[in-house]
């Protein structure tokens, strides 16, 4: 069993591996877990209006209905000046307060006819 140190839920049981090491290691829930992987890993997630999001990596030619969003087009301008395209963009939801200091918004959604 495992005291998360970041909200204070117990969590643990019936995880696999490699999550369940990954959370005794870090003494982190379930939940917490999966936000500080994203923490780690801030290059390849868009944090937008609070919510975030990553790109799958399918392409066009995978179908639309196993791509995120239906396969709908996006187009992502991050802080740092690249211009993202994904049709296959899948959303983790809105930031916990835990970690909201972590995970700023990095980005912002690009309207088809925004000059980008």
């Amino acid at each position: 069993m495992i005291t998360c140190k970041i909200c204070g839920k117990t969590d643990g049981i019936g995880w696999a591996e490699p999550t369940l090491t990954r959370m005794e290691a870090k003494s982190l829930c379930f939940t917490c877990n999966h936000w500080d992987e994203i923490v780690e890993s801030i290059g390849d997630y868009f944090i937008i209006n609070g919510n975030s999001y990553c790109d799958g990596g399918q392409g066009a030619t995978t179908p639309a209905s196993w791509r995120g969003f239906g396969g709908k087009k996006h187009k992502i301008k991050c802080n740092d000046g690249r211009i993202v395209e994904s049709v296959d963009l899948w959303t983790q939801g809105p930031v916990p307060e835990n970690f909201k200091d972590k995970l700023k918004d990095n980005a912002e959604f690009i309207k088809e006819d925004d000059n980008g």
